[in-house]
Order: structure tokens, then C-alpha cells, then sequence
């Protein structure tokens, strides 16, 4: 590899990598972190290693040159190597190579067949370490180059796994890329019916823990909910497509009588929905979840009744039984399925305009700042919404996370006493004179606790003091 490329590793997982292929013979590098140092990024993935060698005698030989922190994950059939260290890579994944458990082939023949069977071109190359060559025989180094995302042998790739469809997808939006159109419709026409319910989950929370806040990425989401890939996945919400909305698909909607249905709007909705800004508010990813699944089964009550607004109506009991039924089969935990079905089931229809609303969300024990997310999105996904009424729903958004902080600072009684970091503490910790300054970090501890109680640890508010102290130098 070249010296450039190498220095995308950290010197001590460069030492690592050296002691396993003197133990073991070969390694080649694989996957997302060989992506990274090829394209000079910053190392976000865990490393991948490909050996030629059996995997038990990697593991009697690795064992033998004294490393102690390897484990047998069965899942994935490979060893792993816990780094200890902050940074990323944090783990080396090493796996034996398909083509040499054939039997037939070994060298760098057995790593091609086995790059042969991976799912994209660009995840294809493998890099024989330390100093090369790449192997390429997929032209991965070419669509890198080009961001194009490509599966390896089309619509064969798919049939060896179908979940790489999702996989295709998630790529196209991650690194970003350019699909390949005859690939994307391929992936699009592949069904997950009888897929392993919680790989599916697993991979649809990847995809929906990515920003898709760009219109790129906005169009991959609806091409794939859109598709028959996305109806074997979900197909209670392919028949929201069948019940309409009470508001047209534009403003202008006089001179354009094409209406809206409730799985439109659901997507506009889940893809409305922003990151949360603090420790202790539900994931993003589970209000997406939320946002996708909050409609669901409530076609039925409303094909009696009409076009209704669907950011008015609240789920029923049907509802929400289908919901958990949903959830059970793609095997949430039993902890992210009640996250779920409570922030479903306590949506309201407005932003709580009073402190007493807040306040019995508050002894309700309700995720009050997530549900305010929620609303937001439901209101701001309506088609008929203009950029004034889009002001209004963010000044109200606004002033509700306001009233929130502000309830719950009351309702706190802590005091800079309580604090598990003491003023005598942090003078030690930055090394400076007592001054204003201290007051003001104490204060700023204050603040970040009453947001989130379970902040109130030593290391944690420690971590916070050095941050703070990053982010304002020259106070």
C-alpha cells in the first residue's frame, strides 16, 4: 500500500496488522476502512483482514504469537480482535477467504472468487498487505473514482443474497453514488419475503440512521417503499397508498386535482423528522420508525369516513395491535417496541400550547421533547404547507422545546452543590486560577444535568468540563 495510504491507519493498528500476517501468512484488507484509505478519508468502519488459511488455524496460530483478545463470532464466522483504543478502527474482523475453503483454489485465485461473491464492485478489492497489490477485478477502484455504485454481477449478486437489494441502497446513499439504473431496478423488483426477519431490521436500521436529508437520498428512500423491494418489506404501508388525504398535493391544488394518500404523506413525514440534539431523547432512528409506522391500520377507520387529515388523527386500538405485530416480526426488542408504540400512541395532534399540557406529559413519563419532534414533522409534511406556515410550525417548534427546558429546570431541584464534580475538582482538572470562570463552567454543568439527570457523573461531566473548555478558549 502506498506510504499515503498507510498513514490513513493509526500506527499501532499498522503494528497489528504486520504481527498477524507474519502469524498468519497472506492478509489481505478489505471492505469499508480499504474504501477509506483508497479515497483518503478518515477511518470511520472496523477493520475487515481476508486470509487464506482455515479459520481454526488462523486462530491456533494468532493464539500462539500472543494475542489474548480473540473471540469466535459465529454469527459472521469470523475471529475478532478488540483494538482497545477510542478512535476507530476499534476491531480487526478476520474471516478465511470462500474460495480457499473449496479446497481447490488458494493464493490470491481464492481471494478473487471470493471477492466474486460480495455484494458491491466498490466493496470488492481486496489489498494485499502492506505493500500490495490491489486486487480489482471488478474495476471497484474505477466506480470509487466515479461514485458509482454497481453491483458485482448484477442480478446474480442478488440472487446469492437478496437483502444486498437493501445493501445497494443504503451504499447509494452512505458514500454517496450513482446507481446504476439497471442495477437499481433490479434491486427495486427483488422481494425479502422470507428473509431473515431480524437481518432485514438490522439492515433497515442502518439505512434509516443516515441523514436523508438530501434530495438524492429522499428519492432512494421513496424508490425503495415505492417498489415491490419495498412492499415485501413493509406491505401495511404500501396500503396506505389506497386511503387520500383530506388536502390536495399542492397549494394550487384548483387547477390540479391529483390528491395525496396517507403513504405519501407518511414518507414526507419519517424524512421530516431531525436528529435529536441531546443525550436522553429517543434516537432519531426510532422516531423514524415511529414516523413510518404511525398510520398503519388506520386506513381502515377512515375509508368509512372519508378524505381525513392525517396529522389529526390518533391511532386506535386495531392500530397499534398491528403496529406491535409489525415490530414483532422484524424482531425489535421488547424495549424498542414499547419506545415506539408509546411515542404512536401519545402523538398529539398540536404542539402542547400550555405548561399544563407539558407538565402532564412530564408525570406521564412521556418522551416529551421526541413527541415535540413528531409533531413537527406531521405538521410540517402537509402538502398545503407554504414557507409562512413553515415559520409558524418552526417558531412553535421552537417555543415548545423552550417551555420544556424551562419546566424541567423548575421541577429540578439541583443545585451547583449537587454537582458530582466539584469547583475544587475542576481547578485540578483545567490547571487555572479560580475565577469567574469557574461559575460560569459550574453553571454550564448545571444546565446540561437538569436537561438529562443521568449526566450527573463524575466522568461524564469531567469529559463535559474538557469540551467546554475546547470549545471556549478564551473565556
Amino acid at each position: 500500500m502506498e506510504p499515503s495510504l498507510q498513514d490513513g491507519l493509526p500506527a499501532s493498528v499498522r503494528s497489528q496488522l504486520d504481527d498477524i500476517a507474519r502469524a498468519v501468512g497472506p492478509a489481505y484488507l478489505v471492505g469499508g476502512v480499504l474504501r477509506e484509505c483508497l479515497r483518503r478519508e478518515p477511518v470511520s468502519n472496523d477493520l475487515n483482514l481476508l486470509l487464506c488459511r482455515p479459520l481454526p488455524d488462523c486462530y491456533q496460530r494468532l493464539e500462539s504469537a500472543g494475542f489474548q483478545e480473540l473471540s469466535l463470532d459465529r454469527k459472521s464466522n469470523s475471529l475478532l480482535l478488540s483494538l482497545k483504543r477510542q478512535e476507530n478502527p476499534k476491531t480487526i474482523a478476520i474471516a478465511s477467504c470462500r474460495g480457499h475453503q473449496s479446497g481447490v483454489l488458494c493464493g490470491p485465485e481464492a481471494i478473487v472468487e471470493d471477492l466474486r461473491h460480495r455484494d458491491l464492485t466498490v466493496n470488492a478489492m481486496a489489498w494485499l498487505w502492506p505493500d500490495g497489490p490491489l486486487l480489482d477485478p471488478f474495476n471497484g477502484m474505477e466506480d470509487l473514482d466515479n461514485n458509482t455504485i454497481r453491483l458485482v454481477e448484477g442480478r446474480t449478486t442478488l440472487e446469492g443474497d437478496p437483502l444486498r437489494a437493501l445493501r445497494f441502497l443504503r451504499f447509494a446513499i452512505q458514500l454517496p453514488g450513482r446507481p446504476v439504473a439497471r442495477d437499481l431496478e433490479a434491486c427495486c423488483q427483488t422481494s425479502l419475503s422470507g428473509e431473515d426477519p431480524e437481518r432485514l431490521r438490522a439492515e433497515m436500521d442502518r439505512l434509516l440512521s443516515l441523514p436523508l436529508r438530501k434530495c438524492h437520498s429522499q428519492r432512494l428512500i421513496r424508490a425503495l417503499f415505492g417498489s415491490p423491494l419495498g412492499e415485501s418489506l413493509l406491505p401495511e404501508l404500501a396500503r396506505l397508498k389506497e386511503t387520500f388525504t383530506a388536502y390536495p398535493c399542492a397549494p394550487q391544488a384548483k387547477m390540479n386535482p391529483e390528491r395525496q394518500n396517507f403513504y405519501d404523506y407518511t414518507l414526507s413525514m419519517m424524512l421530516e423528522i431531525a436528529a435529536p440534539d441531546k443525550q436522553g431523547e429517543i434516537s432519531r432512528l426510532d422516531l423514524r420508525w415511529a414516523g413510518l409506522l404511525h398510520l398503519v391500520g388506520m386506513d381502515r377507520d377512515c375509508k368509512k369516513k372519508g378524505e381525513l387529515s392525517p396529522h389529526l388523527l390518533k391511532p386506535g386500538e386495531a392500530s397499534l395491535v398491528e403496529i406491535e405485530e409489525i415490530l414483532t416480526r422484524l424482531q425489535f426488542s421488547r424495549r424498542r417496541q414499547r419506545r415506539v408504540l408509546s411515542l404512536i400512541q401519545a402523538l398529539e395532534s398540536q404542539f402542547p400550547q400550555t405548561e399544563r399540557g407539558l407538565k402532564r406529559l412530564m408525570e406521564q413519563n412521556a418522551p416529551v421533547e421526541s413527541l415535540i419532534r413528531m409533531v413537527k414533522a406531521r405538521q410540517s409534511a402537509r402538502p398545503d404547507v407554504d414557507d409562512k406556515e413553515h415559520q409558524r410550525i418552526n417558531g412553535e417548534f421552537h417555543r415548545a422545546m423552550r417551555r420544556c427546558l424551562a419546566l424541567r429546570r423548575s421541577q429540578n431541584s439541583l443545585k451547583i452543590q449537587d454537582l458530582n464534580l466539584s469547583g475544587g475538582d475542576i481547578i485540578e482538572l483545567v490547571r487555572r486560577r479560580p475565577g469567574p470562570w469557574l461559575s460560569q463552567v459550574q453553571n454550564q454543568l448545571l444546565t446540561w444535568v437538569v436537561e438529562e439527570p443521568r449526566r450527573n457523573q463524575r466522568d461524564l461531566l469531567s469529559r463535559r468540563v474538557l469540551d467546554w473548555m475546547v470549545e471556549q478558549p478564551d473565556f
